[in-house]
């Protein structure tokens, strides 16, 4: 039963955190090697955490950018300025550390290194760019 508890909460850590570098990745994503435009999420109504975290320090501004999807650039501009970019890149390597915490805590068997290898390539695709 141990095995079974310590594999939900990897799967949920590790779930949240490739969300949230997935979010990253749509604003500061390289277009080519994510196969899509960037800032598509916000085209489509989607608010991510970086956008939430944005609205909550900047609401009148965010929310203006946001109704103009036109001027993406600016809008990434005011979410590296609110930190909200830093915001959700710490909340991605947080659950990243506990579904690895999870996965080591797992019995030593191959599948183990396998879930702490996923772990390790989506903190690996977290844009550099997030941390300014």
């Amino acid at each position: 039963m141990e095995t079974a508890r310590l594999l939900e909460k990897y799967a949920i850590d590790f779930g949240l955190a490739f969300q949230l570098v997935d979010d990253l990745l749509d604003f500061l994503g390289d277009e080519k090697k994510l196969g899509k435009p960037i800032g598509t999420d916000v085209k489509e109504g989607v608010y991510s955490l970086p956008l939430l975290h944005a609205l909550g320090e900047r609401p009148d501004e965010v929310a203006k950018l946001v109704k103009d999807t036109g001027d993406l650039s600016r809008l990434i501009e005011v979410l590296h300025e609110t930190g909200s970019f830093v915001y959700a890149r710490e909340a991605a390597e947080k659950y990243a550390k506990d579904a690895s915490e999870a996965a080591a805590s797992l019995p030593d068997l191959p599948e183990r290194a396998a879930l702490s290898q996923l772990v390790d390539f989506v903190v690996e695709r977290i844009p550099v760019s997030s941390a300014a």
